[in-house]
């Protein structure tokens, strides 16, 4: 990373400009639902502003700088209209997806259209011109371990904060956690304190600063109930305890947070705290061959650029170095693909005889191969007949095998089916038993009805001769 490379990290920023209708009206801002975003937005939605210059001011991050006066219509954008807008039920994601460059009156209520805008990273916002311009190269080991702890130091944290598991990560998730971490970064803050002066083993410095950030963020009282905020730092690449965390570095990296932006600010964070010029180059003693000067690796198909320093290293453990074939068949191979050239490839790797199946147990060189099945196509073929001999003896012992089984078979069929038929006699004979017995019941209840009236009747007649003899008693 050079300082050139630095001030020329540009961008493009896309924003949405969103319209909703209702019946019988007409597309307009002033129709969207006070739930629902606002006149622009980001893509995901997630952050909406009233006006163009209140987008403008709020999701430019710091370290750039506009590069255009405003923001424009997104040329050749698929499926719009003339005005390139298109068209959707609702500002849902899903509907987005499904969006038409044609509207569907009682199907389509909300349109929307892109704007973009291009950004540039200015190091003049944490350094001065005179400053970072003064050094061309940096220590790109450096660079990298710096850059790359930096991504995941955002991931974590963005991870801690993020609610939900498998949504995509949106911009009101990333933003402040990024400049809460660019600020931690102190970038020209620190710029003539002695304290901070980096030796020449000190680059963990810059790592644990980074790391301090993350455990903070952690045990933050805030993010007690985080499910991730339970796995230490440390542990972050433990799918066990934060699966895919990987992947959603990769995803952060892609939409928010791209390599070339995170190498700019570890190299301008590497010359603020590095006077001695232990991982950037000193312009007065550099020369023409600077040891930071990145270079790219001269093996052909490797598109790694290393500091010169490095290059040697590199080249030595570079996958698309050309090496000579381990074993001396005399080809040339990148060292990538060695093992599947001795494994698969080389004529001198040991090989099996394609006969091992039937008994032949002779391991050859791939190349005299085709002479052993020549030479020895005798000893094959009387293996292949003693192969056939055992089958046939195999064959005939589960023919003997199948013919038991069938004959125990039809057994158990004629048992089961003996079985069923009493089952179902003794079914019948218990149906004629209960129906016998319900019979009889209901006779039984018939006599006992009968009896119970006459002995009703027979009540009622005493009642009534009672009367009789008291009434004439009181005579």
């Amino acid at each position: 990373m050079s300082s050139t490379a630095v001030s020329h990290v540009i961008r493009k920023v896309h924003l949405l400009q969103n319209e909703r209708t209702w019946l019988g009206g007409s597309f307009s801002s002033k129709r969207l639902l006070p739930i629902e975003r606002n006149t622009y937005s980001t893509m995901c939605g997630s952050v909406s502003w009233k006006t163009l210059e209140e987008a403008g001011n709020n999701i430019l991050e710091r370290g750039y700088e506009w590069c255009d006066d405003e923001f424009t219509l997104l040329e050749n954008c698929e499926e719009t209209d003339e005005e390139g807008w298109q068209y959707a039920k609702d500002f849902s994601l899903t509907s987005l997806e499904n969006k038409m460059s044609k509207m569907t009156t009682g199907k389509h209520w909300v349109r929307f259209r892109r704007l973009v805008r291009t950004k540039r990273f200015n190091p003049e916002i944490f350094l001065d011109k005179e400053v970072y311009i003064l050094s061309e190269h940096f220590d790109s080991t450096a660079v990298n371990d710096i850059s790359c702890l930096m991504l995941e130091v955002l991931t974590y944290v963005v991870l801690i904060h993020k609610k939900g598991k498998d949504n995509p990560f949106t911009f009101l998730q990333i933003m402040p956690n990024k400049r809460c971490l660019i600020n931690q970064l102190n970038i020209g803050e620190s710029k003539g304190k002695e304290s901070t002066h980096m030796s020449p083993v000190d680059i963990s410095f810059l790592r644990s600063t980074l790391k301090c950030f993350a455990e903070g963020e952690r045990l933050d009282i805030r993010n007690t109930f985080s499910k991730t905020a339970k796995v230490s730092f440390e542990q972050r690449h433990d799918e066990k305890l934060l699966p895919g965390f990987s992947d959603r570095c990769k995803e952060i990296s892609s939409v928010f947070f791209p390599k070339s932006e995170i190498n700019a600010l570890s190299s301008l964070w590497i010359q603020c705290l590095d006077p001695n010029y232990q991982y950037h180059c000193n312009p007065e003693l550099c020369g023409t061959s600077c040891e930071f000067s990145l270079t790219l690796c001269p093996n052909k198909n490797c598109d790694v650029e290393v500091s010169l320093k490095f290059l040697s290293t590199h080249i030595k453990s570079c996958p698309y170095k050309l090496i000579s074939c381990p074993l001396g068949c005399g080809d040339t191979i990148e060292r990538k693909k060695e093992n599947i050239h001795v494994l698969e490839v080389c004529s001198l790797r040991e090989v099996p005889c394609p006969f091992q199946n039937i008994g032949c147990s002779v391991t050859v060189i791939a190349k005299d191969l085709v002479a052993h099945i020549e030479k020895d196509s005798h000893s094959h073929l009387l293996l292949a007949v003693n192969r056939m001999m055992e089958y046939q003896s195999t064959m005939r012992i589960f023919n003997e095998k199948i013919k038991s089984l069938e004959a125990e078979n039809k057994t158990l069929k004629s048992m089961i089916m003996t079985t069923i038929n009493d089952g179902e006699k003794s079914r019948k004979d218990i149906q004629l038993r209960v129906t016998e017995v319900s019979s009889n019941f209901k006779k039984l209840e018939a006599s006992n009805m009968i009896s119970l009236h006459k002995v009703s009747n027979d009540i009622n007649n005493t009642q009534n001769q009672q009367k009789k003899i008291l009434e004439r008693l009181r005579k």
